[in-house]
Order: C-alpha cells, then sequence, then structure tokens
C-alpha cells in the first residue's frame, strides 16, 4: 500500500520522501536502478538520435514520443518518426530497473529469433535489442524496439462472481484513484463477445504451437501482465513471461 501511494514521488521528487520508511524504500530504487520517468524519456531521446544518425532530434523532419503504458517489466513508448529517409511507426520497451533488463533481453531474444523463423505467426516482432548507458547509472539499460500493432487493446481476464464464471475483457484504459496513483482500481472498456473470445482462444493455441516448436517447450502468456492485445480480428502476443 505505501508503495501505491508514494511510488511517483520516489522516481522524480525523492527530496518529498523525508520518513524513515521512505528513505529505506529509496535506497532500495537506488540499488536496483529503478529508472524514473525522466530517465526513462532520456533512454528513448539517446536510442532515437543515435538511430536516426542525427545529432538532435530537431534533425529530423518530425518525431512523436508518447509514452503509452508504465508495464510490470518495461516503460512503453509509441514512436512515430519521420526524416528525409524514413518514416516509421514502432514500440520502444525501456526496462524498468536492472532485474527488468535482464529478464526483457532474454524473452525479447527469444520473441526476435521467433519472428525472425516463424513469419506467419501473430507475433509483434522484435526489432532491436540494444543496451543504452545512461550518466549516474551504473549498468547500461536494456531497450527493445517492437512492431507496433495497429488499433490494439490489451486483453485481460476476470472472474464474474454473477456467472460463476471467466471472462475476458478488452480494455481501452486503465483507472486509479488519486489516493493510490499507482495501484490499477479499475478499467473502461467491454466484456468480449462469445464469437471474439473462440477467436481469441485459437489465435494464443496457434502461437503456443509455433512458439513451442521453436522453442522447445511452450512459454509462458500472463494475460493479466498484458501479455496479448485484439487487434479487432485476432489476438497478437506482445510478450511472454
Amino acid at each position: 500500500m505505501y508503495w501505491h501511494i508514494n511510488a511517483h514521488k520516489f522516481l522524480d521528487f525523492q527530496n518529498e520522501i523525508d520518513t524513515k520508511e521512505g528513505k529505506n524504500v529509496a535506497k532500495l530504487i537506488k540499488n536496483n536502478e529503478v529508472l524514473s520517468f525522466v530517465q526513462s524519456a532520456k533512454i528513448v531521446k539517446k536510442y532515437l538520435t543515435c538511430y536516426a544518425g542525427v545529432e538532435t532530434l530537431s534533425d529530423l523532419v518530425e518525431v512523436s514520443c508518447w509514452n503509452i503504458k508504465e508495464g510490470h517489466t518495461s516503460s512503453v513508448w509509441k514512436i512515430d518518426i519521420k526524416s528525409d529517409h524514413k518514416e516509421e511507426v514502432y514500440i520502444l520497451n525501456v526496462a524498468r530497473d536492472k532485474v527488468a533488463g535482464a529478464e526483457l533481453k532474454v524473452l525479447s531474444l527469444k520473441l526476435k529469433n521467433l519472428g525472425t523463423i516463424e513469419t506467419e505467426i501473430n507475433l509483434a516482432k522484435v526489432y532491436d535489442i540494444q543496451d543504452i548507458e545512461l550518466d549516474g547509472l551504473e549498468i547500461p539499460v536494456v531497450i527493445t524496439k517492437n512492431q507496433w500493432v495497429e488499433n490494439a487493446y490489451e486483453i485481460h481476464k476476470r472472474h464474474n462472481p454473477a456467472k460463476n464464471s471467466d471472462e475476458l475483457l478488452l480494455v481501452e484504459r486503465f483507472l486509479c484513484s488519486s489516493r493510490h496513483p499507482s495501484n490499477i482500481q479499475s478499467v473502461v472498456g467491454r466484456v468480449f463477445k462469445s464469437n471474439e473470445v473462440k477467436i481469441i482462444e485459437k489465435s494464443i493455441e496457434s502461437f503456443m504451437k509455433k512458439a513451442a516448436a521453436f522453442l522447445g517447450v511452450a512459454p509462458t502468456i500472463e494475460i493479466n501482465d498484458g501479455d496479448v492485445v485484439w487487434d479487432g480480428d485476432q489476438a497478437v502476443i506482445i510478450s511472454i513471461s
């Protein structure tokens, strides 16, 4: 509960934390190199500058960086970039801390290789994996460049007590309270229709079979961690656990 109330202060406003409990948490954050929002944004800027081959982002024709989600493992940014040579839309995942970075690198490498071998697979492909150094951090930050899935919404599962059964939800956005800004209280969305649920189940089953054949073992998908999205036609896997 303490973290849910104060997490946003630790990351960019640590001077506001003056309690013993707060200082202990701040020490843990420092030891684990948890990135603040500002640091995450700096990593995105550094990657884009290097990737685009320019001195500053102002040298590009147009660039938009939108932080669309703070996930369990990474800070997720949608990138729209235009230059004289290219026009792209993709996702950048910035590891939240050093432990998350190690996990992100291992899982993303598996997905990158899977997407290269299995071209016809309902997977948001991983295009690039990089280690980016940032002043003030002892180890580089892991960042991945992933395929942007157009018109995609997260799929989540909940138990419906009235029906005593599970159901799948299309999540448009998450809602937090002002008192607990780092704790999701509810969502805005809708319940998937029965025909859509069948498509989702078949899509996940198809992915699992192809992934198991390549990896030698079926991967783990945590649907309530945002591993699967709905693009209007099928379920697309964007991460594995």
